[in-house]
């Protein structure tokens, strides 16, 4: 009995540890400075920013829906569903964390605009700035322009920029975005394309006028879902061809994370031994991809890495071993393989409780 109680007390201890050191060391992926991943409204009235402190107030016609992005089964669970009045939003206040001036930026997530919106106006995906002043959008074109239904990055004041969207995207599907200013050329992609239209940053600021309060879905007609903000460019390598498609890179992982099971790193629907040695061969690598285990898209193969694949653990098939019996045979160099099982023993823990 007493070395049972012991042998428990160690693994609490063990168990404590390992979770602070998966606290301490999950990164920011790719300089992610804000999230809205629409899973939950707190207290029916507030959207959590799962990432820094920028939580929403929901004004107007504001829901939670099941969300459509990524493949069915592996999507994101539930979207925000936005009206199209002038007050349906959710407000984000004077946010200083956006003031990016004429530093590098990007916005991404997915996006479902109504088609046939009775709303004649600019849909905003996410607002933040005045015209002529500074600041930025990211918009659907208004009726009557040529523009109409084309997604639109604006970077503002005192010179104002406008990037499109090659073709119309307010067609009741779901498409994935990123806009991208790396503080000289603002770009943007859509469904993993970059598209043709680019424009020079020179003479705007992405830093809104004090005061001025940023929104998500002023007057969108339609649904947001997996809203992120970085203070970085995020970058990609593209297929080399005339379509112009991410083949991979941070970009490339970003928008794949919705078509591919968390932890399966070489896409074989199962989440198993075979990828459990991808994570241990590139364990510590800062320029991972997904099929290399970055399973965050920081492009860094660590304990949040591990803790994706260990919550995933058996998905598709069922576990043919234990996570723990997986990590104690894994080839992970050492001393790598004595922080990947501390940091293990709680999934192990759990797991047990389980059965």
């Amino acid at each position: 009995m007493l070395t049972q109680t012991a042998s428990l007390i160690r693994w609490s201890f063990l168990c404590i540890v390992a979770g602070l050191l998966v606290v301490s060391l999950s990164p920011t992926a790719q300089g992610q400075i804000s999230l809205w991943d629409f899973e939950s409204l707190s207290g029916g009235t507030t959207l959590p920013d799962q990432i820094g402190s920028v939580d929403g107030t929901v004004n107007g016609a504001v829901s939670l829906v099941p969300s459509g992005a990524g493949v069915s089964g592996l999507g994101f669970g539930n979207a925000g569903a936005l009206g199209s009045t002038s007050g349906d939003l959710i407000d984000l206040g004077d946010v200083a964390s956006f003031d990016f001036g004429t530093s590098a930026f990007s916005v991404a997530g997915w996006v479902r605009p109504n088609s046939g919106s009775s709303n004649n106006l600019y849909r905003f995906v996410l607002e933040n700035g005045v015209h002529n002043q500074g600041g930025f959008n990211v918009v659907l074109g208004r009726s009557g322009a040529s523009f109409r239904g084309k997604l639109i990055l604006d970077v503002k004041g005192p010179t104002n920029i406008s990037v499109f969207s090659d073709t119309r995207i307010d067609d009741d599907n779901w498409h994935w975005f990123a806009v991208v200013s790396d503080g000289a050329t603002a770009t943007m992609y859509v469904d993993g394309v970059l598209q043709l239209d680019s424009k020079s940053v020179a003479g705007t600021t992405a830093t809104a006028p004090s005061g001025s309060n940023a929104n998500i879905g002023h007057q969108l007609d339609g649904d947001v879902d997996q809203l992120a903000v970085y203070n970085s460019a995020l970058t990609g390598t593209l297929d080399g061809g005339a379509s112009g498609t991410l083949i991979s890179g941070p970009l490339y992982d970003l928008w794949q994370q919705s078509f591919l099971q968390p932890g399966d790193a070489n896409g074989d629907g199962m989440v198993n031994l075979s990828d459990l040695q991808i994570l241990g061969d590139n364990w510590q690598s800062t320029t991972a991809t997904w099929a290399e285990a970055d399973f965050t898209g920081d492009s860094t193969v660590n304990l949040a890495d591990l803790q994706i694949l260990g919550d995933n653990w058996g998905f598709g098939t069922g576990p043919d071993v234990s996570f723990g019996e997986a990590l104690a045979g894994a080839s992970i160099p050492e001393p790598a393989s004595l922080l990947l099982l501390g940091s293990a023993l709680p999934l192990i823990l759990r797991r047990r409780a389980l059965r």
